[in-house]
């Protein structure tokens, strides 16, 4: 998947804070297990970019890791970047981090169209 820019940097900045936001409130010393899925769903203007973070193992009490600033992030920046909308809960011992967004906001068409050009033969 080709993506743009600013869905690069807000995915980015997405996964390193949700990488360093729940490393020091796991349940006891249980191991750190991350799942990532991402993928699509629907076609033309309903198509959707989908992705889901699990994060097993994980404490209900943070133990003061929240902060405005990942909250902001995760709740508000980036899904508004996208255009889309983010929901966190947990099941268990499991975090969960889900954001969905409009696939034409994620992908970089005109990239993909631009990059078609150059590698066709001459």
């Amino acid at each position: 998947m080709t993506i743009g820019a600013r869905a690069a940097q807000s995915l980015s900045l997405l996964l390193f804070e949700l990488g360093s936001y729940e490393s020091n409130a796991r349940a006891g010393n249980a191991p750190r297990n991350i799942v990532l899925e991402w993928g699509t769903s629907g076609d033309g203007a309903d198509a959707r970019f989908n992705l889901r973070w699990q994060e097993h193992n994980s404490a209900r009490e943070r133990s003061g890791v929240e902060d405005d600033f990942s909250d902001v992030l995760l709740d508000r920046v980036v899904p508004e970047a996208l255009g889309g909308v983010a929901r966190r809960y947990f099941a268990d011992t499991t975090y969960v981090y889900e954001l969905t967004a409009p696939l034409a906001i994620v992908i970089d068409q005109a990239e993909i169209d631009r990059t078609t050009r150059l590698s066709r033969p001459v």
